[in-house]
Protein backbone atom coordinates (compact mmCIF):
# COMPACT_ATOMS: atom_id res chain seq x y z
CA UNK A 1 0.00 0.00 0.00
CA UNK A 2 2.82 2.39 0.82
CA UNK A 3 4.33 1.84 -2.63
CA UNK A 4 0.93 2.41 -4.20
CA UNK A 5 0.44 5.71 -2.39
CA UNK A 6 3.91 6.81 -3.47
CA UNK A 7 2.85 6.26 -7.07
CA UNK A 8 -0.16 8.52 -6.52
CA UNK A 9 1.94 11.12 -4.72
CA UNK A 10 4.47 11.07 -7.53
CA UNK A 11 1.78 11.66 -10.13
CA UNK A 12 0.49 14.70 -8.23
CA UNK A 13 3.90 16.11 -7.31
CA UNK A 14 5.13 19.35 -8.86
CA UNK A 15 6.55 18.34 -12.24
CA UNK A 16 8.32 20.33 -14.95
CA UNK A 17 7.40 20.03 -18.62
CA UNK A 18 9.30 17.24 -20.27
CA UNK A 19 9.07 15.46 -23.64
CA UNK A 20 7.89 11.86 -23.77
CA UNK A 21 8.22 9.07 -26.31
CA UNK A 22 5.59 8.24 -28.90
CA UNK A 23 2.68 6.44 -27.24
CA UNK A 24 -0.26 5.05 -29.20
CA UNK A 25 -3.84 5.80 -28.10
CA UNK A 26 -6.28 3.02 -27.30
CA UNK A 27 -7.41 1.83 -30.73
CA UNK A 28 -10.65 0.23 -29.52
CA UNK A 29 -12.17 2.09 -26.53
CA UNK A 30 -14.44 -0.83 -25.61
CA UNK A 31 -11.30 -2.84 -24.77
CA UNK A 32 -9.89 -0.16 -22.42
CA UNK A 33 -10.94 1.68 -19.30
CA UNK A 34 -12.72 4.94 -20.19
CA UNK A 35 -12.56 8.46 -18.75
CA UNK A 36 -15.06 11.14 -19.86
CA UNK A 37 -15.46 14.86 -19.15
CA UNK A 38 -18.92 16.24 -19.87
CA UNK A 39 -19.57 19.59 -21.57
CA UNK A 40 -21.75 22.54 -20.53
CA UNK A 41 -22.96 25.92 -21.76
CA UNK A 42 -23.48 29.14 -19.82
CA UNK A 43 -23.79 32.89 -19.98
CA UNK A 44 -21.02 35.21 -18.77
CA UNK A 45 -21.33 35.35 -14.97
CA UNK A 46 -23.15 31.99 -14.74
CA UNK A 47 -22.06 28.83 -12.92
CA UNK A 48 -21.50 25.85 -15.25
CA UNK A 49 -21.39 22.28 -13.92
CA UNK A 50 -19.33 19.53 -15.54
CA UNK A 51 -18.83 15.92 -14.48
CA UNK A 52 -16.01 13.36 -14.55
CA UNK A 53 -17.09 9.79 -15.37
CA UNK A 54 -15.05 6.57 -15.24
CA UNK A 55 -15.72 3.13 -16.69
CA UNK A 56 -13.72 0.00 -15.86
CA UNK A 57 -12.34 -2.00 -18.79
CA UNK A 58 -13.76 -5.40 -19.75
CA UNK A 59 -12.94 -8.34 -17.49
CA UNK A 60 -10.01 -10.52 -18.49
CA UNK A 61 -10.70 -13.20 -15.89
CA UNK A 62 -7.32 -12.69 -14.20
CA UNK A 63 -6.29 -10.87 -11.00
CA UNK A 64 -5.65 -7.17 -11.48
CA UNK A 65 -5.71 -5.59 -14.88
CA UNK A 66 -7.64 -2.90 -16.68
CA UNK A 67 -10.95 -4.20 -15.28
CA UNK A 68 -9.84 -3.77 -11.63
CA UNK A 69 -8.55 -0.20 -11.55
CA UNK A 70 -8.28 1.01 -7.94
CA UNK A 71 -6.61 4.41 -8.34
CA UNK A 72 -6.80 7.24 -10.85
CA UNK A 73 -4.83 10.50 -10.92
CA UNK A 74 -5.27 13.26 -13.51
CA UNK A 75 -4.89 16.94 -14.32
CA UNK A 76 -7.97 18.61 -15.81
CA UNK A 77 -6.92 21.75 -17.69
CA UNK A 78 -9.24 24.68 -18.43
CA UNK A 79 -6.59 26.97 -19.91
CA UNK A 80 -7.24 29.07 -23.03
CA UNK A 81 -3.66 29.77 -24.04
CA UNK A 82 -2.37 32.64 -21.95
CA UNK A 83 -5.47 34.87 -21.83
CA UNK A 84 -7.08 35.87 -18.55
CA UNK A 85 -8.54 32.78 -16.91
CA UNK A 86 -12.23 32.66 -17.95
CA UNK A 87 -13.12 30.06 -15.29
CA UNK A 88 -12.46 29.42 -11.62
CA UNK A 89 -14.01 27.25 -8.90
CA UNK A 90 -17.45 28.58 -8.04
CA UNK A 91 -17.10 27.88 -4.27
CA UNK A 92 -13.72 27.48 -2.54
CA UNK A 93 -15.05 26.93 0.98
CA UNK A 94 -14.24 23.47 2.32
CA UNK A 95 -16.94 20.79 2.62
CA UNK A 96 -17.16 17.72 4.88
CA UNK A 97 -14.97 15.73 2.49
CA UNK A 98 -12.13 18.22 2.87
CA UNK A 99 -12.74 19.35 -0.71
CA UNK A 100 -13.80 22.73 -2.09
CA UNK A 101 -17.58 22.97 -2.14
CA UNK A 102 -17.37 23.33 -5.92
CA UNK A 103 -16.17 19.69 -6.11
CA UNK A 104 -18.90 17.19 -5.21
CA UNK A 105 -18.10 13.43 -5.17
CA UNK A 106 -20.74 10.95 -6.23
CA UNK A 107 -22.40 8.96 -3.44
CA UNK A 108 -20.81 5.76 -4.82
CA UNK A 109 -17.39 7.10 -3.72
CA UNK A 110 -18.41 7.64 -0.10
CA UNK A 111 -15.73 5.24 1.22
CA UNK A 112 -13.00 6.22 -1.25
CA UNK A 113 -10.23 8.75 -0.93
CA UNK A 114 -10.64 11.88 -3.09
CA UNK A 115 -7.97 14.58 -3.17
CA UNK A 116 -7.78 17.93 -4.99
CA UNK A 117 -4.04 18.42 -4.58
CA UNK A 118 -3.90 22.10 -5.59
CA UNK A 119 -7.07 23.29 -3.84
CA UNK A 120 -5.41 25.82 -1.50
CA UNK A 121 -2.07 27.57 -1.12
CA UNK A 122 -1.39 26.21 2.36
CA UNK A 123 2.06 24.88 3.23
CA UNK A 124 3.87 27.61 1.34
CA UNK A 125 2.51 26.73 -2.10
CA UNK A 126 2.93 29.46 -4.68
CA UNK A 127 -0.04 28.40 -6.81
CA UNK A 128 -3.49 26.89 -6.21
CA UNK A 129 -7.11 27.00 -7.29
CA UNK A 130 -8.26 29.07 -4.32
CA UNK A 131 -5.56 31.58 -3.28
CA UNK A 132 -6.18 34.23 -0.66
CA UNK A 133 -7.66 37.24 -2.53
CA UNK A 134 -5.09 39.50 -0.87
CA UNK A 135 -2.11 37.33 -1.86
CA UNK A 136 -1.85 38.53 -5.44
CA UNK A 137 -1.65 34.90 -6.64
CA UNK A 138 -3.64 34.11 -9.79
CA UNK A 139 -5.89 31.02 -9.52
CA UNK A 140 -4.64 27.87 -11.26
CA UNK A 141 -6.10 27.05 -14.66
CA UNK A 142 -6.02 23.33 -13.91
CA UNK A 143 -7.25 20.90 -11.26
CA UNK A 144 -5.11 18.02 -9.94
CA UNK A 145 -7.41 15.18 -8.84
CA UNK A 146 -6.68 11.75 -7.33
CA UNK A 147 -9.24 9.05 -6.48
CA UNK A 148 -8.23 5.75 -4.87
CA UNK A 149 -9.86 3.02 -2.85
CA UNK A 150 -9.42 1.98 0.79
CA UNK A 151 -7.25 -1.00 1.78
CA UNK A 152 -9.38 -4.14 1.86
CA UNK A 153 -6.64 -6.64 2.73
CA UNK A 154 -3.88 -5.77 5.21
CA UNK A 155 -1.99 -9.08 4.81
CA UNK A 156 1.45 -9.62 3.34
CA UNK A 157 0.17 -8.41 -0.04
CA UNK A 158 -2.39 -5.70 0.71
CA UNK A 159 -5.07 -5.06 -1.88
CA UNK A 160 -7.07 -1.95 -2.55
CA UNK A 161 -10.79 -1.74 -3.38
CA UNK A 162 -11.53 -1.27 -7.06
CA UNK A 163 -13.19 1.94 -8.22
CA UNK A 164 -16.88 1.87 -9.16
CA UNK A 165 -17.92 2.62 -12.72
CA UNK A 166 -20.05 5.73 -13.16
CA UNK A 167 -19.92 9.40 -12.22
CA UNK A 168 -16.98 10.33 -10.00
CA UNK A 169 -17.33 14.04 -9.25
CA UNK A 170 -19.22 17.15 -10.31
CA UNK A 171 -17.27 20.41 -10.61
CA UNK A 172 -18.95 23.84 -10.51
CA UNK A 173 -17.09 26.50 -12.51
CA UNK A 174 -17.79 30.22 -12.27
CA UNK A 175 -17.69 31.86 -15.72
CA UNK A 176 -15.92 35.23 -15.89
CA UNK A 177 -18.35 38.10 -16.60
CA UNK A 178 -16.35 39.12 -19.69
CA UNK A 179 -15.62 35.57 -20.95
CA UNK A 180 -16.43 34.58 -24.53
CA UNK A 181 -15.94 31.59 -26.81
CA UNK A 182 -15.24 27.98 -25.90
CA UNK A 183 -13.07 26.82 -22.99
CA UNK A 184 -11.64 23.30 -23.58
CA UNK A 185 -11.60 20.83 -20.68
CA UNK A 186 -8.58 18.63 -21.38
CA UNK A 187 -6.95 15.75 -19.48
CA UNK A 188 -3.17 15.73 -20.07
CA UNK A 189 -1.96 12.35 -21.33
CA UNK A 190 1.10 10.85 -23.00
CA UNK A 191 -0.60 9.80 -26.25
CA UNK A 192 -1.92 13.22 -27.34
CA UNK A 193 0.43 15.62 -25.50
CA UNK A 194 4.19 15.81 -25.98
CA UNK A 195 4.53 17.62 -22.65
CA UNK A 196 2.53 19.07 -19.78
CA UNK A 197 2.86 22.46 -18.01
CA UNK A 198 4.69 22.84 -14.74
CA UNK A 199 2.77 21.63 -11.65
CA UNK A 200 0.53 19.35 -13.75
CA UNK A 201 0.81 15.64 -14.54
CA UNK A 202 -0.12 13.08 -17.16
CA UNK A 203 -3.07 10.84 -16.32
CA UNK A 204 -2.20 7.58 -14.53
CA UNK A 205 -4.17 4.60 -13.23
CA UNK A 206 -3.28 1.51 -11.17
CA UNK A 207 -5.08 -1.75 -10.40
CA UNK A 208 -5.94 -3.36 -7.05
CA UNK A 209 -2.59 -5.19 -7.06
CA UNK A 210 -0.75 -1.86 -7.13
CA UNK A 211 0.34 -2.29 -10.77
CA UNK A 212 0.28 0.71 -13.10
CA UNK A 213 -2.09 -0.13 -15.96
CA UNK A 214 -1.94 3.18 -17.85
CA UNK A 215 -0.15 1.64 -20.84
CA UNK A 216 0.79 -1.80 -22.13
CA UNK A 217 3.07 -3.65 -22.29
CA UNK A 218 3.72 -2.99 -18.62
CA UNK A 219 7.13 -1.40 -18.20
CA UNK A 220 8.92 1.39 -16.36
CA UNK A 221 8.10 4.06 -17.12
CA UNK A 222 4.64 2.57 -17.76
CA UNK A 223 4.06 4.66 -20.91
CA UNK A 224 7.38 4.34 -22.71
CA UNK A 225 8.08 4.59 -26.45
CA UNK A 226 6.08 2.05 -28.42
CA UNK A 227 3.54 1.37 -25.68
CA UNK A 228 -0.24 1.60 -26.13
CA UNK A 229 -2.68 3.37 -23.82
CA UNK A 230 -5.15 1.24 -21.86
CA UNK A 231 -7.31 4.29 -21.09
CA UNK A 232 -9.59 6.04 -23.59
CA UNK A 233 -10.29 9.73 -22.81
CA UNK A 234 -13.14 11.96 -23.99
CA UNK A 235 -12.47 15.65 -23.31
CA UNK A 236 -15.21 18.21 -22.70
CA UNK A 237 -15.73 21.97 -23.07
CA UNK A 238 -17.65 24.89 -21.62
CA UNK A 239 -19.27 27.04 -24.32
CA UNK A 240 -19.70 30.64 -23.15
CA UNK A 241 -22.75 32.14 -24.84
CA UNK A 242 -22.54 35.84 -25.67
CA UNK A 243 -25.48 38.17 -25.04
CA UNK A 244 -27.17 39.09 -28.36
CA UNK A 245 -28.27 42.60 -29.36
CA UNK A 246 -31.95 42.43 -30.37
CA UNK A 247 -32.76 43.79 -33.82
CA UNK A 248 -36.29 45.31 -34.16
CA UNK A 249 -38.26 44.56 -37.30
CA UNK A 250 -41.26 46.34 -38.74
CA UNK A 251 -43.51 46.22 -41.79
CA UNK A 252 -45.52 48.98 -43.45
CA UNK A 253 -49.08 48.86 -44.85
CA UNK A 254 -50.52 51.54 -47.11
CA UNK A 255 -54.02 53.11 -47.00
CA UNK A 256 -55.21 55.40 -49.81
CA UNK A 257 -57.25 58.61 -49.26
CA UNK A 258 -58.62 59.71 -52.68
CA UNK A 259 -58.72 63.41 -53.56
CA UNK A 260 -60.32 64.73 -56.74
CA UNK A 261 -61.07 67.96 -58.54
CA UNK A 262 -64.12 68.08 -60.75
CA UNK A 263 -65.25 70.55 -63.43
CA UNK A 264 -68.94 70.95 -64.07
CA UNK A 265 -69.66 70.73 -67.77
CA UNK A 266 -72.82 72.83 -68.06
CA UNK A 267 -75.30 72.02 -70.72
CA UNK A 268 -77.63 74.81 -71.81
CA UNK A 269 -80.57 75.39 -74.15
CA UNK A 270 -81.47 78.67 -75.82
CA UNK A 271 -84.93 79.63 -77.03
CA UNK A 272 -84.96 82.03 -79.98
CA UNK A 273 -88.20 83.94 -80.54
CA UNK A 274 -88.18 85.78 -83.92
CA UNK A 275 -90.11 89.03 -84.06
CA UNK A 276 -90.72 91.30 -87.04
CA UNK A 277 -93.19 92.84 -89.44
CA UNK A 278 -93.62 92.23 -93.10
CA UNK A 279 -94.43 95.13 -95.44
CA UNK A 280 -96.38 94.20 -98.53
CA UNK A 281 -96.27 96.48 -101.50
CA UNK A 282 -99.16 95.66 -103.71
CA UNK A 283 -98.79 96.05 -107.49
CA UNK A 284 -101.52 96.02 -110.01
CA UNK A 285 -101.37 94.55 -113.43
CA UNK A 286 -104.41 95.44 -115.24
CA UNK A 287 -107.58 95.10 -113.50
CA UNK A 288 -108.44 92.31 -111.36
CA UNK A 289 -106.73 90.84 -108.37
CA UNK A 290 -103.91 92.45 -106.50
CA UNK A 291 -101.00 90.22 -105.48
CA UNK A 292 -98.52 91.17 -102.84
CA UNK A 293 -94.90 91.56 -103.68
CA UNK A 294 -91.93 91.80 -101.45
CA UNK A 295 -90.06 89.64 -99.03
CA UNK A 296 -90.74 89.80 -95.36
CA UNK A 297 -87.67 90.79 -93.44
CA UNK A 298 -87.69 89.25 -89.97
CA UNK A 299 -85.94 91.11 -87.21
CA UNK A 300 -85.11 88.45 -84.69
CA UNK A 301 -84.53 89.33 -81.11
CA UNK A 302 -83.19 86.41 -79.22
CA UNK A 303 -83.10 86.20 -75.45
CA UNK A 304 -81.04 83.15 -74.49
CA UNK A 305 -81.73 81.64 -71.19
CA UNK A 306 -79.24 79.14 -69.87
CA UNK A 307 -79.24 77.01 -66.78
CA UNK A 308 -76.39 74.52 -66.14
CA UNK A 309 -77.61 71.01 -65.72
CA UNK A 310 -75.90 67.65 -65.52
CA UNK A 311 -73.69 65.57 -63.16
CA UNK A 312 -70.11 66.62 -62.20
CA UNK A 313 -67.60 64.47 -64.05
CA UNK A 314 -64.16 63.77 -62.35
CA UNK A 315 -61.35 65.00 -64.52
CA UNK A 316 -58.41 63.55 -62.48
CA UNK A 317 -57.20 60.18 -61.09
CA UNK A 318 -57.21 59.87 -57.23
CA UNK A 319 -53.68 60.12 -55.80
CA UNK A 320 -53.05 57.61 -52.90
CA UNK A 321 -51.54 59.04 -49.73
CA UNK A 322 -49.33 56.41 -47.96
CA UNK A 323 -49.68 56.39 -44.20
CA UNK A 324 -47.09 53.89 -42.80
CA UNK A 325 -48.25 51.88 -39.84
CA UNK A 326 -45.75 49.66 -37.98
CA UNK A 327 -46.97 46.23 -37.06
CA UNK A 328 -44.68 43.55 -35.64
CA UNK A 329 -43.95 40.69 -37.97
CA UNK A 330 -44.79 37.19 -36.70
CA UNK A 331 -42.07 36.33 -34.15
CA UNK A 332 -39.47 33.67 -34.91
CA UNK A 333 -38.86 31.29 -32.05
CA UNK A 334 -35.12 30.66 -32.28
CA UNK A 335 -34.33 27.12 -31.12
CA UNK A 336 -37.82 25.74 -31.83
CA UNK A 337 -36.58 23.41 -34.56
CA UNK A 338 -39.82 21.36 -34.78
CA UNK A 339 -42.08 24.45 -34.58
CA UNK A 340 -44.08 23.16 -31.60
CA UNK A 341 -43.83 26.42 -29.66
CA UNK A 342 -41.34 25.05 -27.12
CA UNK A 343 -37.50 25.06 -27.11
CA UNK A 344 -36.11 21.87 -25.54
CA UNK A 345 -32.67 20.90 -24.24
CA UNK A 346 -32.22 18.54 -27.21
CA UNK A 347 -32.78 21.44 -29.62
CA UNK A 348 -30.25 23.64 -27.79
CA UNK A 349 -27.66 20.84 -27.88
CA UNK A 350 -28.32 20.50 -31.62
CA UNK A 351 -27.53 24.21 -32.09
CA UNK A 352 -24.36 23.90 -29.99
CA UNK A 353 -23.28 20.99 -32.19
CA UNK A 354 -23.93 23.07 -35.35
CA UNK A 355 -21.86 25.94 -33.88
CA UNK A 356 -18.90 23.76 -32.82
CA UNK A 357 -18.73 21.98 -36.18
CA UNK A 358 -19.42 25.08 -38.29
CA UNK A 359 -22.18 23.10 -40.02
CA UNK A 360 -25.07 24.57 -42.00
CA UNK A 361 -28.20 24.52 -39.78
CA UNK A 362 -30.42 22.76 -42.31
CA UNK A 363 -32.08 20.85 -39.47
CA UNK A 364 -33.15 24.08 -37.73
CA UNK A 365 -33.32 26.99 -40.22
CA UNK A 366 -35.52 29.04 -37.86
CA UNK A 367 -32.46 29.51 -35.61
CA UNK A 368 -30.31 31.08 -38.35
CA UNK A 369 -31.51 34.62 -37.60
CA UNK A 370 -28.98 36.46 -39.76
CA UNK A 371 -29.21 34.01 -42.66
CA UNK A 372 -25.45 33.34 -42.82
CA UNK A 373 -25.90 29.55 -42.93
CA UNK A 374 -24.19 29.20 -39.52
CA UNK A 375 -25.31 29.04 -35.90
CA UNK A 376 -23.63 31.74 -33.81
CA UNK A 377 -23.30 32.09 -30.06
CA UNK A 378 -25.81 34.94 -30.13
CA UNK A 379 -28.39 32.63 -31.68
CA UNK A 380 -27.69 29.90 -29.11
CA UNK A 381 -28.23 32.44 -26.33
CA UNK A 382 -31.56 33.44 -27.85
CA UNK A 383 -32.57 29.76 -27.92
CA UNK A 384 -31.58 29.37 -24.23
CA UNK A 385 -33.65 32.46 -23.38
CA UNK A 386 -36.65 31.01 -25.26
CA UNK A 387 -36.23 27.68 -23.43
CA UNK A 388 -36.25 29.42 -20.04
CA UNK A 389 -38.95 32.04 -20.71
CA UNK A 390 -41.05 30.52 -23.50
CA UNK A 391 -41.33 31.41 -27.16
CA UNK A 392 -42.50 34.94 -28.08
CA UNK A 393 -46.26 35.33 -28.46
CA UNK A 394 -47.47 34.34 -31.86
Amino acid sequence: MARFLLVIAGVLATLHSQPVGAVQPCAYPNTCAQLSITSATGLPGDVANVEIWFQQGPSDGAPGGVDEIAALALTLSFDVGGADAPLWLADCSENVNGLPNAVTPDAALANFNIVVQNATCTGGRTHCLCPDPTSGIAPDRFLNLAVYGPVVNSGATPAVATLPSGRFVSIAFQIEATATGTVPLHVYNTWTDSQHPQSTAFVSMGDDLQVDQTCAPLAKPPCGPGSVSQLAITDGAIVVIATPTPTPTCSATATATPTSSTTAAPSSTATVTPTGTATLTPTQTGTGTASPSGTPTPTPSATPSSSPTGTPVPTSTPTPILTPTFTPSPPRCVGDCNNDGVVTVDEILMLVDFALQGASPLGCPVSDEDGNQQITLDEILTAVHNALNGCPSR
